[in-house]
């Protein structure tokens, strides 16, 4: 199990949401509005996190090239807001 921090988590949660939703990964640019409107310098640290823990595989200077490994869990069909997803915790 990991403990994400919890922008990081809140990110993973964003690009599983999008997935979810759009059939799609998101952009840099809609990652950050998902955060907040914080930087995509923000974005790329949080998603380089995620892929070293083995969350998800993305490739690089490609736009939408992420695929999640580990997705949240879902409630009724939707993904879990982050207070609900085991505050960061996630069974491998």
């Amino acid at each position: 199990m990991f403990e994400l921090h919890p922008t990081t988590r809140r990110l993973w949660l964003a690009i599983a949401r999008h997935i979810h939703t759009h059939h799609a990964p998101p952009t840099s640019g809609e990652l950050a509005q998902a955060l907040g409107g914080c930087s995509t310098d923000v974005v790329r640290y949080h998603v380089r996190k995620l892929e070293a823990l083995g969350y998800l595989e993305r490739e690089p200077g490609r736009v939408r090239a992420i695929r999640l490994f580990v997705w949240p869990p879902l409630r009724d069909g939707q993904i879990m807001c982050a207070e609900e997803a085991h505050h960061g915790q996630v069974e491998r």
